[in-house]
């Protein structure tokens, strides 16, 4: 991850990767089949960040909780650092294996677990379903990600996002 947020990922190479891992090019293909097969795994590890977050949440309110963890998760998923970030972003397509919105990823889980919860709550407005609410909400994330990515004024992603999903939140509350 250091020498692709240094580097960029498509100026890094698989010799720049094992230098700086201090291992032979040739132990690089125990692990991985390609470049492109780091960004997924370090994908796949971004659920933990997600599951973690979520059991630091507590029960509140659907707007505190909401809120609280995207703050959390993107904390920590901001330090793997923009190279990797946009390296991730970049490659969400080229791994057909990988379906990055399916319905058992912890994200998504978590997500549909705050909006059901704020439902049966009465905060969150019944005129959508929970999957309809967090379709809208991975919609928002994906782009402050993308947005975060190109910002220049050293903004945090946890800072960018959660302001987007709290307003997303607020237009979700029951009136």
């Amino acid at each position: 991850m250091e020498v692709i947020n240094r580097k960029g990922f498509s100026n890094t190479t698989i010799e720049d990767i094992t230098s700086q891992a201090g291992v032979a090019s040739g132990s690089f293909y125990t692990y991985f089949k390609s470049k492109e097969a780091i960004v997924l795994e370090t994908f796949k590890h971004l659920d933990e960040i997600y599951e973690w977050a979520y059991q630091q949440i507590g029960n509140d309110t659907f707007l505190s909780t909401i809120t609280r963890f995207i703050r959390l998760s993107c904390s920590e998923y901001e330090k793997r650092g923009k190279g990797i970030i946009r390296a991730i972003i970049s490659n969400y397509f080229s791994f057909p294996e990988f379906d990055f919105f399916q319905p058992d990823r912890s994200l998504i889980r978590c997500l549909q677990s705050i909006v059901e919860k704020g439902i049966s709550d009465g905060e969150v407005n019944s005129a959508l379903t929970a999957g309809e609410y967090v379709t809208q909400l991975l919609s928002a994330m994906t782009g402050v990600e993308v947005l975060w990515c190109f910002d220049k004024t050293g903004q945090r992603l946890a800072d960018m996002m959660a302001a987007s999903i709290r307003s997303m939140a607020l237009g979700m509350l029951a009136k």
